[in-house]
């Protein structure tokens, strides 16, 4: 009979985000919900209009329902809260809407423009007269009313049924692909904050814009050309609104995949917004320019109802010569927000959706006709990459596998293993050319007891030889955050009993956020030891001479904050020995490690190749000036010992840099 096996645990940092949508995490469950329900209260008693009488009655209850929920425990029960706030403020009013047969004004305008596109080809009527019979959107908008022109005035045929599912299916395609499966709950939560939910519930013709917006975002923070261009001019030809998210997408890819990329997403645009629009304009050109530009901007033969107190129009209606002023403000804040494209392009998908956020708001503010309800695009930009995994525990967590561990009468078999996967690996680090030389000379800096990082750890050769060295006294922290090769590393760290490593899916950088990670192809199978973060990076660099790349988002922290113990961070305060290889970002780990190498003077292991630096803008004589500011001394492994050199050649590619010279 075989001895039996004991458990221990070994934490594995999945670094994982609160949880839920962004906002709710801003205040307390219970009180979130609760104030959701007093708005909601409030709107239904103190609106005129039916659709929002209806929509605050029943959201109000769905609210309370959710506030009483979350007061009754965390994780399960705040899970169902988040599900009964979605239910009570957006499928049960909209329910109760579409067979009462109530909605806004847009509901009609859009369903009216589907019947005229099946039954003229042109959505607009040729002399409008009353307010109803405007249609201010472009023409693609009129797709959402095909459905009751082919059906008729049925329940299916409700264009709120299409608004809902497309906005949902998008915002949900959009969030699994900057940052893979993302759970139902957030987007639930996204969907049932009053800003959100009222529109869904009475017929807003802005959040299927505003979802294509974050689907072109995503996308162009992804590198994938085709696809940006298919939904920005898909969400180009529904509404103006849409237009200003062109620039930011494009300067978005371009940063990620340059500028032909951004050039072919360009083109894709021009191809699909013009296939949409231009029918119209050759058909009704007089028509289009009324419906769309004069009475949006109310200059039309009809004052245009967007009338809310926000800075343009009260500058319109209240100042002389107010119009002309809210104009020129607006063309103020779009020069300053597109100069700032140029000088400051955005480098990842939030830092992208913000910077769109923020001048859409700004436009929406300064227009001297507008709604309230327009703010809701903005609101979604910022929201929707915030989406949390299905889980309303309060606070990050650290994911926690269970390692099986040998009886006591086996204690010493693993440390025999990792004795001889290291004694393996030096000797193959003098004779192969696929485990690095100066592996063989780690002994000479790390001791017994050590704190050992292995930044860049790929499938682990680094982590098993500090593992041994550290001995059961020390520890070891591996960082690799691509899913396939940290499952390999997390394996092999199993198979030896490395009961002292710790494996991280995270990468280490300048600052923490979520940024696409470049994976080269070859023959059809990744080439993990040549991936690299996109942050901060100008192309691919000398990864061009692979035939293929792929990205994928993942987590990026400073080592700064993972050992802060003010906040948390689950790394030792003392850090003795870092080894890191990220393909170029060596000068960004350093630069998010600046604290720690200052109060724990660790020594450092470091690749440094000029090819690789360049995409990052930097070169190693820089990086080497400010190790040297900082007391390192740099060294070199070369036969079998470690020599002092003053500067990077080609000759090696990693370099030691230490405090204290290390042994002979």
């Amino acid at each position: 009979m075989s001895a039996p096996r004991l458990l221990t645990h070994r934490t594995v940092s999945t670094t994982a985000s609160k949880p839920g949508a962004w906002w709710a995490h801003r205040l307390p469950p219970v009180v979130a919900w609760t104030l959701c329900a007093l708005f909601a209260g409030g709107l239904g008693l103190a609106s005129t209009l039916g659709p929002h009488r209806v929509w605050g009655a029943t959201a109000a209850g769905g609210y309370l329902a959710a506030a009483l929920l979350s007061g009754l425990g965390q994780g399960a029960w705040r899970r169902r809260a988040v599900r009964v706030a979605a239910a009570g403020s957006v499928l049960v009013p909209l329910v109760l809407l579409v067979l009462r047969g109530q909605g806004q004004l847009e509901l009609d305008v859009v369903q009216r423009s589907g019947e005229r596109l099946l039954s003229t080809g042109v959505p607009y009527l040729d002399r409008p007269a009353a307010l109803a019979d405007y249609n201010p959107y472009l023409p693609g908008m009129a797709v959402f009313g095909l459905p009751r022109a082919l059906l008729g005035d049925v329940v299916a045929g409700d264009a709120r049924w299409w608004f809902t599912l497309s906005f949902l299916a998008v915002i949900a395609v959009s969030a699994r692909i900057t940052a893979g499966r993302r759970g139902s709950v957030g987007l639930a939560a996204l969907a049932a904050f009053p800003a959100v939910a009222l529109p869904l519930a009475v017929g807003g013709v802005d959040l299927p814009v505003s979802a294509l917006m974050c689907l072109a975002l995503a996308l162009a923070g992804t590198g994938r050309p085709g696809g940006t261009g298919l939904a920005l001019g898909a969400a180009a030809s529904l509404k103006w609104t849409a237009w200003p998210l062109v620039p930011v997408a494009l300067v978005l890819l371009a940063t990620v995949r340059g500028r032909s990329a951004a050039l072919r997403a360009l083109a894709v645009t021009v191809a699909v917004a013009g296939t949409v629009v231009i029918p119209s304009v050759l058909a009704t050109p007089n028509a289009l320019l009324e419906h769309t530009v004069l009475f949006p901007t109310g200059a039309g033969v009809t004052a245009s109802p967007a009338d809310s107190p926000l800075p343009g129009h009260l500058l319109a209606a209240h100042v002389p010569g107010g119009r002309a002023l809210a104009l020129a403000l607006l063309a103020l804040a779009a020069a300053a927000v597109g100069t700032s494209l140029l000088t400051h392009p955005p480098r990842t998908v939030v830092a992208a959706s913000d910077r769109l956020a923020l001048g859409l708001a700004l436009a929406i503010c300064l227009a001297p006709a507008t709604r309230f309800g327009y703010l809701v695009v903005p609101f979604v930009l910022v929201g929707w990459v915030r989406l949390r995994p299905d889980s309303l525990d309060p606070g990050d967590r650290m994911h926690t596998v269970a390692v099986p561990r040998q009886h006591p009468t086996g204690r010493h078999a693993p440390r025999r293993r990792l004795r001889w996967t290291h004694a393996l690996l030096r000797r193959l680090g003098r004779r192969a050319s696929f485990v690095e030389a100066e592996i063989d000379g780690l002994d000479r800096v790390v001791r017994e007891g050590d704190v050992c990082l292995d930044i860049g750890a790929e499938y682990g050769l680094y982590t098993y030889a500090l593992a041994h060295l550290a001995g059961p006294g020390g520890t070891v922290h591996s960082f690799e955050p691509l899913p396939d090769a940290h499952r390999v590393l997390r394996a092999g760290t199993r198979i030896l009993g490395c009961r002292t490593v710790t494996t991280h899916r995270v990468a280490l950088g300048r600052s923490a956020g979520t940024h696409p990670m470049s994976v080269p192809y070859r023959h059809k199978l990744p080439v993990h030891g040549r991936a690299f973060v996109t942050d901060g990076a100008h192309g691919i660099g000398p990864n061009a001479e692979f035939p293929e790349e792929r990205r994928l988002m993942v987590q990026v922290r400073t080592l700064d904050a993972l050992t802060d113990a003010r906040t948390g961070g689950p790394l030792p305060e003392r850090i003795d020995f870092i080894k890191a290889d990220v393909e170029g970002a060596e000068p960004l780990v350093v630069e998010g490690a600046r604290a720690t190498l200052l109060r724990n003077r660790p020594a450092l292991l470091l690749e440094i190749e000029a090819r690789h630096l360049a995409k990052y803008g930097e070169h190693p004589d820089r990086l080497v000036g400010r190790l040297h500011e900082l007391g390192y001394a740099m060294y070199v492994w070369r036969d079998d010992h470690w020599h002092p050199v003053d500067r990077v050649t080609e000759a090696h590619r990693n370099y030691l840099f230490t405090i204290v010279p290390p042994e002979a």
